[in-house]
């Protein structure tokens, strides 16, 4: 029946032509999710990565924020509890994430520390959420924004106080690696201004 369908697709237009792809093997890939019929009638699932996959991921001496990079890593991390359904093919795609990030020059040590640790999110509980919640159980926490900080209000032109409107300026860079992105830090303290960096797309913004 797919056979014939395929054909009565691929004759509706000369120029249009529909393809198909059939299991092996009990076995088919569907996006980045490979699919397996188990004997027992369950489909068990993994982490499929095309042959032409470089595994090349930011390195640790590029110009993103350190952040950046460790969440990039977590992402994988969660990407592999989502979509492996067996705890021995967690492990496996676990060690093969570790390694490709320790491959591309990133910390193995701290790596394994964060695999140690790793939690991931659920569906009805997200960690941003529970962040949340957690921050308004403090004591004496106040429902005001702190104007000492330009990121705990919008817009970046400040808030209102009564009658007057309070403008905090604020610079933004391309992120640095190093030294020198604190040391600017520091100076735009001191002189009351707020550093927001971002990541260089352009090879005139990275320079």
């Amino acid at each position: 029946p797919l056979v014939k369908f395929n054909e009565c697709l691929n004759e509706i237009h000369p120029r249009v032509r529909f393809t198909r792809e059939e299991e092996k093997d009990n076995s088919i890939a569907f996006l980045d999710v490979f699919l397996t019929r188990e004997p027992n009638g369950t489909i068990s699932t993994r982490i499929y990565r095309k042959p032409t996959n470089t595994n090349i991921t930011i390195t640790p001496h590029s110009c993103q924020h350190p952040s950046t990079s460790i969440s990039n890593f977590k992402r994988e991390l969660c990407r592999v509890n989502r979509i492996c359904s067996s705890a021995e093919q967690i492990k496996k795609e676990a060690d093969f994430v570790l390694n490709l990030f320790a491959d591309n020059g990133h910390n193995r040590a701290r790596l394994e520390e964060i695999t140690k640790s790793y939690t991931p999110p659920t569906l009805t509980t997200s960690q941003p959420t529970a962040r949340r919640a957690k921050q308004k159980t403090k004591p004496n926490q106040s429902d005001e924004p702190n104007l000492d900080n330009l990121f705990d209000v919008l817009p970046f032109c400040g808030v209102p106080l009564g009658d007057k409107q309070e403008y905090k300026p604020y610079i933004c860079v391309p992120y640095i690696p190093g030294a020198t992105y604190y040391k600017m830090k520091r100076a735009c303290k001191k002189a009351g201004v707020n550093l927001v960096t971002k990541s260089g797309k352009k090879l005139q913004d990275i320079l």
